[in-house]
């Protein structure tokens, strides 16, 4: 059994640590991430460190403003689950749901999108999202938005 505090490195540009991560480590028990944000899984099917996202507006976002925003969902579902389940339900058929939202799909990514995601993107002087939309490209590294060569 693990014990103690759950932690990752910092993969944030210029070795900060985004909005996500900081309220990750302000105590997350290890013990809580037996279970995912979802229910569905750890946390690290989530996260590719070496894949991220092409923004529907043609810009660019590192793995490591992903990891922030996958971060950031683990921890509102770690204390509040109740209400982020809800807010993660787009419904079946998709748009029936409490938590749908036309523009971003759900609630929940939203609140990600439009909060610790902005702040995280710009601090590391990348490009914004308007919506959960994206195509994902390989990267030379967890911390760049330059392409694999």
């Amino acid at each position: 059994m693990i014990r103690g505090k759950f932690s990752y490195p910092t993969y944030m540009v210029g070795g900060k640590k985004g909005e996500g991560q900081r309220a990750f480590y302000k105590g997350v028990p290890a013990s809580s991430m037996k279970r995912s944000y979802n229910g569905r899984g750890k946390i690290g099917n989530y996260y590719q460190p070496g894949n991220r996202i092409i923004t529907t507006d043609g810009g660019l976002q590192s793995p490591a403003t992903r990891l922030d925003h996958e971060m950031d969902h683990a921890v509102d579902y770690l204390y509040n689950a109740h209400e982020h389940n809800i807010n993660n339900d787009p419904g079946f058929p998709i748009g029936t749901g409490p938590g749908y939202d036309p523009q971003f799909d759900t609630k929940e990514e939203r609140r990600v999108i439009t909060g610790s995601e902005v702040k995280t993107a710009l601090s590391n002087r990348e490009s914004i999202r308007h919506n959960h939309g994206g195509i994902p490209y390989r990267t030379a590294g967890p911390t760049t938005t330059k392409p694999y060569k």
